[in-house]
């Protein structure tokens, strides 16, 4: 397995609500993002939606999730990780990231639906800590040449998402 980098964003001080890669080549197996962020929810963790190729719909989930000592599931029919919240919020600890990876499977097939994984965690150096994964489906066969990461209250400066394609 090799990966290539595609491109890196690094968020700056304007609290911007997404971060999209665009013009995705569609010359490799799967696509790899990982991120380090929070957001400037008022709470300590906070939901991420994803887009593809600017669509939300069409999505399924399955999530597992602890938090602290108690543990969690649920599945969703939507693009919004409600359940899981895979960001640190601003009510965390200062400069506590939460961090994980997003990964796309066979992204530049135009025969199969887009399957994929998140895994994250967030800790807020103090007496929270929360892990998830998360699988589904989007039920789409397009190559994928967009992804698009959104959250309503703002990612918060010093946020970093790089996205790689991995042969």
């Amino acid at each position: 397995m090799a990966f290539e980098h595609i491109g890196t964003i690094n968020v700056d001080s304007s609290l911007p609500t997404s971060l999209t890669f665009t013009a995705i080549p569609t010359d490799a197996k799967d696509l790899y993002l990982k991120f380090s962020w929070r957001t400037n929810t008022p709470t300590l963790d906070d939901s991420i939606s994803f887009i593809l190729n600017g669509s939300s719909a069409g999505f399924e989930l399955i999530s597992l999730w602890a938090i602290s000592s108690s543990t969690y599931a649920t599945s969703e029919t939507d693009n919004f990780l409600n359940n899981h919240k895979p960001a640190n919020g601003n009510n965390v600890v200062a400069n506590a990231f939460s961090n994980g990876e997003f990964k796309i499977y066979d992204y530049a097939s135009t025969t199969t639906r887009k399957h994929w994984d998140l895994d994250s965690h967030n800790a807020d150096n103090d007496t929270g800590r929360r892990c998830g994964f998360t699988s589904g489906r989007w039920d789409n066969t397009a190559a994928i040449t967009e992804v698009t990461l959104s959250n309503g209250n703002g990612f918060k400066e010093f946020s970093s998402v790089s996205l790689y394609k991995v042969y």
